[in-house]
């Protein structure tokens, strides 16, 4: 992907995580297990456009900072580090409760994830609108 598809994703995927909670489910095929897709799809994008390895070390590049780094100023970078501490506070075992349908309705933690997602889309100046349906394929159980 290139610089622009890979910001673009990162965009849609904080807008999906500052939308409300029926929204989100809206967002995704109903045998989802939709807090996991809103965090996947966070984390791939901002891996993207920060050349993190999946192991969570940066890659060693000493002719190019990261498309993170060009693009956005350090106000906007620490927006997203907000939305991607959180989203780590509530991750493991330990918060499995977290990751349902329910959670995204009626937890604190999920309401903090959205008030930073829109603080960050403020901060970097995009637009607090759902983001395009469609965006990725899932296969699933056959329709019946």
């Amino acid at each position: 992907m290139n610089t622009n598809e890979n910001m673009m994703r990162l965009k849609w995927s904080i807008q999906a995580l500052a939308a409300p909670a029926g929204k989100q489910i809206q967002l995704f095929p109903k045998f989802v297990c939709v807090a996991d897709e809103l965090a996947i799809d966070f984390e791939e994008a901002l891996r993207a456009v920060s050349k993190v390895e999946p192991s969570g070390t940066a890659e060693e590049e000493e002719d190019e900072a990261s498309q993170l780094a060009q693009e956005l100023s350090s106000v906007q970078r620490e927006a997203i580090d907000a939305v991607d501490k959180q989203l780590e506070k509530m991750s493991g075992p330990e918060h499995a409760e977290m990751w349902t349908d329910d959670a995204l309705y009626n937890s604190i933690e999920w309401a903090r994830v959205r008030h930073l997602a829109t603080l960050a889309l403020k901060s970097i100046g995009w637009a607090s609108e759902l983001p395009p349906q469609g965006r990725a394929t899932y296969v699933g159980p056959p329709d019946d």
